[in-house]
């Protein structure tokens, strides 16, 4: 099973690769959870201002890789926890990238995080949140392996989320979907109860006051 497993995050990782490329230009993008800076390596459009925000321990860790590696005036980093990012301005981005976080928050981290992207991001800005489906995770005998999940999630159940937080469903794309004897069929659908990553683009509906 693990090697099964092995191949599929190899798989889901080159698809959502492809996600990436296929994201709208802005002009002020906010990455939550930048990590090592593999979303920046893909994202194809060189005009965009982005700022980079993660928790960095250490100068080994990955942000602090990040770091190292993207250092023209474009970048801006700030080490802070995602569920306060009071130093950002409100309505002050173009796009904010929420990939393969929040099953690593608690529910109230995700309140307060969701809270915060609403206020940072401009009114009808761009939200894209990828993240593990439960659903198929739990078929794989996968579900919570990575120890630094704290929840994972179904499709209909991040829909619920982000509809909460006054966001419209622009896309909602499954990156590896799985049939019944969970073999991949598909390497990016619409069929987001069957995904191995469930990839999702937003729009911000509410005026931030």
């Amino acid at each position: 099973m693990s090697e099964v497993i092995i191949n599929v995050n190899k798989l889901a990782s080159a698809y959502f690769n492809t996600m990436v490329c296929k994201l709208p230009e802005v002009k002020h993008l906010l990455i939550v959870g930048a990590g090592e800076g593999g979303f920046i390596e893909y994202y194809p459009y060189d005009n965009t201002n982005i700022t980079c925000l993660d928790k960095s321990d250490s100068e080994e860790d990955g942000f602090s890789v990040c770091k190292q590696k993207y250092t023209d005036d474009r970048f801006t980093y700030v080490n802070s926890s995602c569920d306060n990012m009071s130093i950002l301005p409100s309505n002050s981005f173009d796009m904010v990238v929420f990939n393969n976080v929040i099953e690593h928050l608690t529910l109230e981290q995700i309140t307060n995080t969701m809270l915060e992207i609403k206020r940072v991001l401009k009114p009808t800005g761009f939200l894209n949140l990828s993240t593990p489906n439960k659903t198929v995770r739990k078929k794989l005998g996968n579900y919570l392996a990575n120890e630094f999940h704290i929840e994972e999630f179904t499709a209909d159940e991040i829909k619920d989320i982000v509809r909460l937080y006054g966001f419209e469903i622009l896309n909602e794309s499954a990156i590896l979907s799985m049939n019944d004897d969970n073999q991949v069929f598909v390497g990016i659908s619409d069929d987001v109860d069957n995904a191995y990553m469930l990839w999702f683009l937003l729009r911000n509906t509410k005026v931030n006051k």
